[in-house]
């Protein structure tokens, strides 16, 4: 049974998925050097997950965040985005041109995003994350299945994107299946757009 990430958690919470994201496309993978990295995410990861706590829910495996799950409405998706705030907290650990990039890989997505005109109530899985000493004991997976049977049971379809082609397989063993593909950079950034159905895809 998951428990809500309180506020004060959020750090923990939001390194933890640091972590887990460390070498991924995106969004950290226009920044060079791991440690610089996993600062940037750090921050970005904290700064969403107080701009959706709000409005979303925030999931853990328990008060020590070993696994993370962040979920909101589509509708609800872009309340309170701040992209000035972001660039201004992210300047300590991010160049220009790494903030650009990262900057222009996140707007392919949601434009991508909007074309697809997912209905408001539809649930976003917004970020999965599980510590890497914690991987492999299914943490995210017991995250994920708690929410889909809420979801199964409100009869709403769920929504994700992944930039890693392992993460496809993941998904899809839980009834989600992937609905466009997109690549960019000459192959160097892919994105798989997921969609599952209540009850699932198959």
């Amino acid at each position: 049974m998951s428990a809500a990430v309180s506020k004060d958690n959020l750090d923990i919470a939001s390194d933890t998925i640091a972590r887990a994201f460390i070498n991924y496309p995106y969004p950290g993978g226009a920044i060079s050097g791991e440690e610089r990295q996993k600062k940037a995410l750090s921050i970005m990861f904290r700064l969403e997950m107080e701009r959706v706590g709000a409005f979303g829910q925030i999931a853990a495996d328990s008060s020590e965040c070993k696994g993370v799950a962040v979920w909101c409405r589509m509708g609800e998706l872009n309340e309170g985005v701040s992209i000035p705030k972001q660039l201004r907290a992210l300047l300590s650990c991010m160049r220009p041109a790494e903030m650009i990039k990262t900057l222009r890989r996140c707007m392919s997505i949601e434009r991508e995003r909007d074309r697809m005109h997912l209905s408001d109530d539809t649930m976003y899985l917004y970020a999965l994350g599980v510590a890497p000493e914690s991987q492999g004991k299914g943490i995210g997976s017991s995250l994920v299945r708690e929410k889909l049977a809420e979801c199964d049971k409100e009869g709403c379809a769920v929504y994700l994107e992944t930039n890693t082609e392992h993460n496809v397989g993941y998904y899809e063993s839980f009834g989600f299946s992937v609905v466009k593909k997109i690549v960019e950079e000459h192959g160097a950034f892919t994105t798989w757009y997921m969609i599952r159905n209540p009850g699932g895809n198959k």
